[in-house]
């Protein structure tokens, strides 16, 4: 068997065998695309695009699959979606746990991006409401492209967004509002930890009187710390 030089894709930067050139004249459109996502992928050195840059299959079927929505539908709709969904969108191994619709809108208000219905999750990443980590969701990677929205499914993510508007904002006075995860992430402690520290909070000296030192005060401390 004949040996087959393994490049590495210029636009999701994995090793593959099968690639697709963009360096052509008449693959200006889907250079311009991949040197688009490269640089929404905050990959080095998006711009370069040497003699030998290509692209695997994957890359170019969804940036050939972008170029036929902008011809059928000059002005669609674009939002900033998942890179890669087909595994567990944090650390990409094999999962089967779906995301909900409620955590699915929480990574849409907190990081804009749009997370299709399809979308998996290890157990690990969310916390008890089914609802990704807060830390986590910062890291995951995005593009913007047209984005095809069926009626049922934008309904549906349309009434949960304005539920999700609807809630009495989250209030820092009592630790309850938080599970375990997401006040270790902001804190470095567990609910119960917390509690025990604000055991050991005294009043103290302001102006001349004596404050008392309410939840709300420790969080913010335990934060800035």
């Amino acid at each position: 068997m004949a040996f087959r030089a393994r490049y590495v894709c210029y636009v999701c930067n994995e090793g593959v065998r099968v690639q697709q050139s963009i360096v052509y004249q008449e693959n200006a459109e889907i250079r311009r695309i991949a040197v688009q996502r490269r640089n929404e992928l905050e990959f080095p050195e998006a711009n370069l695009v040497a003699a030998n840059s290509r692209i695997c299959l994957r890359c170019h079927r969804s940036i050939a699959e972008e170029i036929r929505m902008f011809q059928e539908d000059p002005d669609p709709t674009i939002l900033r979606v998942l890179f890669k969904q087909n595994n567990c969108i944090v650390c990409h191994a094999p999962a089967f746990t779906r995301l909900n619709l409620a955590a699915r809108v929480d990574i849409f208000l907190k990081k804009e991006i749009y997370v299709s219905d399809n979308a998996r999750s290890c157990p690990d990443h969310l916390n008890n409401s089914g609802l990704l980590l807060r830390p986590l969701q910062d890291g995951l990677k995005a593009i913007r492209k047209p984005v095809l929205l069926k009626g049922r499914e934008l309904t549906t993510f349309m009434s949960c967004l304005r539920n999700k508007a609807n809630d009495p904002p989250l209030k820092m006075d009592d630790e309850e509002n938080f599970s375990d995860e997401e006040l270790r992430a902001l804190t470095s402690l567990t609910r119960a930890q917390f509690r025990d520290l604000f055991e050991y909070c005294e009043p103290v000296e302001l102006y001349g009187s004596l404050r008392t030192i309410a939840k709300q005060d420790l969080f913010c401390f335990l934060c800035k710390i």
